[in-house]
Formats: structure tokens, sequence, C-alpha cells
């Protein structure tokens, strides 16, 4: 994949809700400062032509660096894939790879390993344990249609969403090995990180 054939997005409109603080300012043990500077860092290295972050209506909590377009949920307060369907409805490349704010265990290398593992015609979204890991993949922006069209009839499901996906065409799957399950860890609480 070039350089300039795709956008990257962090996805930060999470309440934090079992955190019980805001994650974007949650600085982990061992890293150099907050979650949202070290996802925001990552996906700037990737070579991104567009980079964005994805939030609730209001906005982030966290100062925007002035090259980063914030794109804030059309629909509010319904999940994840409201966040992904605004940032696909939003983005000018093909496709967009998505990074969760709370999933610091991914390195460039493995954001890269995605991109260069994804079909030049389709996205790519990784599976562990028989389900989907939507929230570090590759979406085509083809896929905005989908997504709003299942938030209008109230089904909010990423596993769903990314089950008609594939059956489209429009993603493939990319079996997570087993040196990479890692990366697919949230920051569910402070001090520790658990499976997605």
């Amino acid at each position: 994949m070039s350089s300039g054939s795709f956008a990257a997005a962090l996805l930060a409109g999470g309440r934090s809700t079992r955190f019980g603080s805001d994650k974007a300012w949650y600085q982990p043990p061992g890293l150099d400062g907050p979650l949202w500077r070290i996802q925001l860092e990552k996906l700037q290295e990737t070579g991104a032509c567009e980079l964005i972050v994805s939030t609730a209506a209001g906005g982030p909590s966290f100062p925007v660096p002035s090259n980063v377009r914030v794109v804030e949920d059309e629909i509010p307060d319904a999940g994840p894939l409201s966040g992904l369907a605004s940032v696909l409805r939003a983005i000018q490349a093909p496709r967009v790879l998505v990074l969760g704010i709370d999933m610091p265990a991914v390195s460039v290398a493995g954001l890269r390993t995605l991109l260069d593992s994804a079909p030049p015609d389709a996205g790519l979204v990784p599976r562990l344990h028989d389900r989907w890991e939507p929230l570090l993949a590759v979406y085509p922006t083809r896929l905005a249609a989908l997504a709003v069209e299942r938030l209008r009839e109230g089904q909010r499901s990423l596993q769903g969403f990314n089950d008609v996906a594939l059956v489209r065409g429009d993603i493939v799957a990319w079996p997570v090995p087993p040196e990479a399950e890692a990366w697919f860890a949230n920051l569910n609480r402070p001090g520790g990180a658990s499976p997605s």
C-alpha cells in the first residue's frame, strides 16, 4: 500500500466508564506520555495522507495538532460504529486505518503489517478467538453507507457489521498470529489490560 492511499484515525469517542477516568490522559506504566499522544504519534508515523481523531460530540479532551482533523460522531451515543461511520464519510482517501485509543501494545511496525496485509481493493479486519477485532483494522471508504444504514436500523454491533462486510467482499479476515495477540489487549482499568 502506498503511503498516500490511506487515512489514519484515532478512535477516542468512548466514555471510559469502566476505566473510571478519561483514558485519553492515562499514562501507562513504562510509557512516556498519555495515551492520546502515544497513539497519535504512532498513526503519524504510518505515512497516512489524512490524520483524524474520532470523538463524541463536543470534541476531544486533549489538544489536537494542527495537521489532525477532528471528526465528531454524527449519530451520538451509538458506540464505536458511529465513530467509524463518521470517519468513513469524512475522509478523502479510499480507506482508513483505525486504532483504538486504549490499545497501546501495538507498535508502528504492527500497524504497517496490517496495512501491508490488506488487499488493494478491500479492507482487513483481524480475527482473534472467533471474534473480530474491529478497533485495530483497515476499512474501505465504501463501507460508509453500510455503517450508516445499520445505525439507522438500530444495529450498533461492530461484530455484525464486519460479518456483513465480509460477505459483501468489502473486507478480508486476518487471523491473528500468536505473536500479535498482545496488540489487541484493551486498557479497561488503570494499570492493566484485558483482552478485547
